[in-house]
């Protein structure tokens, strides 16, 4: 019988041969964000790429932030001291995840095609009660 190696599940239609197993879900995840930031990363506006950069970058540090979490609160066993020691993690991954947010509306907001930026400054102007940005005036 063939070692089953770590990465390696059995197949028990080939004998008890060592089979390599599915990608697991978390590598799927990586794969994705690694993804996204090559395809920012290709855009040609300089500002649209590095925010995708940077927002991949904080994709990668939220998930592994949480994956270690996750164990940490597998291996408390519910001890409210164990659990109360990783809420600062906790609250750090939430503040992440809410940047990673932000900067997810803020690239599809810049990626809108140029013909409806003058209306939503305007639509947003009125609502702010200022100019689309600072220096322009408002004109109706």
């Amino acid at each position: 019988m063939s070692e089953i190696r770590p990465g390696q599940a059995r197949d028990h239609s080939t004998n008890g041969a060592a089979q390599p197993s599915k990608p697991k879900r978390s590598s799927r995840r990586l794969e994705r964000i690694r993804d996204y930031q090559r395809e920012a990363l290709a855009h040609p506006d300089a500002l649209l790429a590095n925010l995708g950069a940077l927002n991949s970058d904080l994709m990668k540090l939220a998930y592994r932030l949480l994956k270690s979490t996750n164990g940490a609160l597998a291996r408390c066993h519910g001890s409210q001291e164990d659990v109360e020691a990783l809420l600062p993690t906790v609250g750090v991954c939430s503040q992440i995840t809410r940047q990673v947010d932000r900067l997810a509306q803020l690239e599809g907001r810049l990626r809108l095609p140029q013909a409806s930026k003058p209306a939503q400054q305007r639509s947003s102007s009125s609502r702010n009660g200022a100019a689309g940005r600072p220096g322009e005036e408002y004109q109706s």
